[in-house]
């Protein structure tokens, strides 16, 4: 823990990780090669990561590369602790190994990773409160000497804010809200830095999810599940409201356990779309011609999978997709399109098994942006590379959206949700009896712990915890 006067002074993971390998060498200095395989161990990080969390201990130490008290900078070498260090604890604690780092999503782990069942995470949504972030910026942080671009609330909404897609000229979001009373989810539109509440897009009673915005500006497209989750209809609307037209209907098998998305085809007259081969058989990805409805076939996937989350690249030539084998966790692919929405060979893996959100393309790249393991992630998608996390977001980045800033530069954004989850304890006379006490925290953390199981013996109990950024037992 560190301290300032007392009192606790917080510290992200990997900053607290880069303190302690400095506090091992007082004095000495530890190259840039040894804090990366010291904080990030069995992973390829950027240096631009080491770069962000020395600037952010510092911060946290008030500390500065040109006025440096405690973290020196030895130039091109890497860094020296210089401050006074007395050990207080006893060797056999100041022994102990330091606090294991993750691997990068899409490398396969050394260990098993448990997700939250869906029953689970149904009943968490009553709780959680989620907030936009944007960013705008024409590079993304790479200097420890200057700060990295600032994330700043967009908006902040009670209940559950999801799936934003960002106008093409980067000045309006859509997204998805089960409004201000909590009670059904519809489309909103908010425009970026003015003052006015959300504008209201849709008004049906059934979840109407997933908006996305056409190249040229015209219409949102969204998805209004059925009842109990079963079909699903594409419906479009104008940005400012209006009559909507309904497209066609898709349904896919694994839908009502993860939502899937909408995407649009660079010249505005089509969608990519996850629907059906048929039952007991698997999702596959499909161009939908938005005048008509007509589907067309796009990737052909064996076993009982689901291709989802298509993101086509603004030049049409490629589609980055996940092809999940259960609903929570799967692998990117590219598929080679024609320039429109006709698939050229057999789509190329490009990850192992990663549990992500939907892809975004950086514009004027060749990269995406995807949410996994707490964070946000780039991805070359040229090539079989470990992908590199983007070291501004922080935790709890999700579904990212980017899109060129009006004035030039990129401009990010993304969902945060605050959510805090503990167990508690109910104690009771015998079972089936009222309790005998009020209920109380029994394990409680800034994090979601979650899904108990007890003991037989009553001394210990497991649970689904993300402490360490992905859900663990």
């Amino acid at each position: 823990m560190l301290q300032r006067d007392g009192q606790p002074v917080p510290l992200t993971p990997k900053a607290f990780d880069l303190l302690a390998a400095l506090l091992e060498r007082p004095g000495r200095l530890v190259s840039k090669d040894e804090l990366l395989q010291k904080v990030w161990p069995d992973t390829f990080v950027e240096e631009s990561n080491l770069a962000y969390n020395v600037f952010a201990l510092r911060k946290a130490l008030g500390d500065t590369a040109e006025n440096s008290h405690y973290i020196e900078t030895v130039p091109k070498k890497g860094y020296r602790l210089t401050a006074t260090v007395t050990p207080v604890s006893t060797p056999a604690l100041l022994d102990d190994p330091p606090l294991e780092a993750g691997p990068a999503p899409g490398q396969v782990p050394a260990r098993a990773f448990v997700r939250p069942r869906r029953w689970a995470w149904g009943a968490a949504l009553p709780i959680l409160g989620l907030v936009f972030y944007f960013a705008t910026q024409s590079r993304w942080g790479s200097s420890e000497t200057e700060p990295p671009p600032h994330a700043v609330p967009l908006t902040s909404l009670p209940g559950v804010v999801r799936a934003p897609s960002l106008s093409p000229d980067g000045s309006y979001v859509a997204f998805s809200w089960n409004g201000p009373k909590q009670d059904n989810p519809d489309i909103y539109v908010h425009q970026i830095g003015g003052s006015s509440p959300p504008f209201r897009l849709t008004s049906d009673p059934s979840n109407d999810h997933s908006p996305s915005w056409s190249p040229d500006g015209r219409t949102v497209v969204f998805l209004r599940r059925g009842p109990a989750g079963g079909k699903s209809e594409v419906w479009r609307i104008a940005p400012l409201g209006g009559r909507e037209r309904k497209v066609a209907e898709i349904q896919p098998r694994l839908a009502p356990f993860r939502p899937v998305s909408l995407e649009w085809c660079p010249d505005s007259t089509c969608l990519f779309v996850t629907d059906t081969l048929g039952a007991g058989k698997p999702d596959a990805l499909f161009s939908m011609s938005v005048e008509t409805g007509e589907k067309r076939q796009l990737t052909h996937p064996q076993g009982l999978v689901m291709d989802a989350d298509p993101a086509v690249s603004p030049d049409g030539g490629s589609l980055i997709f996940r092809r999940d084998a259960t609903p929570f966790s799967g692998e990117f692919y590219r598929l080679s399109l024609n320039g429109r929405s006709d698939a050229e060979d057999e789509p190329i893996r490009l990850t192992s098994t990663l549990y992500a959100g939907k892809p975004a393309w950086i514009p004027d790249t060749r990269e995406i942006l995807f949410s996994a393991s707490g964070g946000l992630w780039r991805l070359d998608t040229s090539q079989v590379s470990a992908p590199r996390r983007l070291p501004f977001v922080g935790q709890d980045g999700m579904a990212p959206v980017v899109s060129r800033a009006p004035g030039g530069g990129r401009r990010l954004v993304y969902v945060r949700s605050f959510a805090d989850t503990n167990v508690w304890r109910v104690d009771t006379a015998q079972p089936g009896a009222p309790a005998v006490s009020p209920a109380v925290a029994a394990i409680a953390s800034t994090r979601s712990d979650a899904v108990p199981s007890l003991s037989p013996d009553g001394h210990r109990v497991v649970i689904i915890s993300n402490r360490s950024a992905d859900s663990e037992f």
